[in-house]
Formats: C-alpha cells, structure tokens, sequence
C-alpha cells in the first residue's frame, strides 16, 4: 500500500473531517509504521502537527479517533507524499537491496519506520538480535546511511566494582 493511499483513507473518515473543522491550519507531518513479516498486526499511525497548539495530532489504523499529545513541539514541516520514490510498497525491496550491498546478513522480521522531512529513517530487526538502521531521501530515493547493529550493544551492563 502506499502512503498517498492511507492519507486518502484517513480523510475519508468522520473523525479526520470534525478534527480538520477543529484544526483547519493543522498538516501532515510524518507517517510512523511498524511492519512484521510475521503474523503479528502492523501498525500504522498518521501524524498532523497544529500549529497554533505546538502539538502533535495522530491517527492510528484503522483511523477512528485522534490523540491529541501533551508534548509540545516547534518547527515542523509539512511532509509532502507526493511523488515519493521510497513508500511501503517497496520497502522490502530496498531495504533488502541495502543489506545486500553492506554485506549483512540479518533476516528482517520487522521494520520501524518513520517519514519525516522527506527522509525515511528505517529500523530493521531480526529474531536473532541483529538490527540495521537505513536512512533514505523518500523523494530521490537516495540511500544516506546504513548502521548495522546489535540489540546486545544497546543492553550492555556495567560492572559493580
């Protein structure tokens, strides 16, 4: 599915349509998505920021309410999914295709994601504790970063002595 696609979706529902009556400067502003190849659900969350409230507004699949965060936040810029030449509907491709040319060997099973500011930052992990990190230009689809990793790096101990 693409993202153009969810954002049509979501503004067909009632509950975007009383929160654009509420919030008509509000815009879009990034798309966060946890993908598994497993039989796990996927999840699937619209984010709009507001300008007048420094907030963030989101909208999780299947889109039938918003949450309104407390958080407050300066400076976003409105995401454009025009155009897009890195979307769901080809991150399997081109995340596979940049394991393979940095040699790694992790089998993906899930795939957070965040499109923001025209960059896709991917996190990708395996059953094995194995986990790279894939920066894309969702726009030109130029790769801008690859980091392989370990959960085990995150969850050191630090000895007592």
């Amino acid at each position: 599915m693409k993202i153009k696609d969810l954002v049509e979706d979501l503004e067909e529902m009632t509950c975007f349509k009383n929160f654009k009556k509420e919030y008509p400067d509000s815009f879009l502003y990034a798309i966060f998505v946890i993908l598994s190849k497993e039989k796990e659900s996927d999840k699937i969350q619209i984010d709009y920021f507001l300008p007048g409230l420094n907030k963030i507004a989101s909208f999780e699949w299947p889109f039938k309410e918003v949450k309104i965060h407390e958080d407050e936040i300066k400076n976003c810029i409105k995401q454009d999914i025009e155009g897009l030449k890195i979307d769901l509907d080809n991150l399997d491709e081109v995340i596979d295709k940049a394991i393979k040319e940095n040699n790694s060997r992790i089998n993906v099973k899930k795939i957070i994601g965040i499109l923001k500011n025209d960059e896709f930052n991917l996190t990708c992990l395996d059953n094995a504790l194995g986990i790279i990190k894939i920066n894309f230009n969702a726009k030109t689809g130029e790769r801008l970063k690859v980091e392989k990793s370990s959960l085990s790096n995150f969850m050191q101990i630090k000895k007592v002595k």
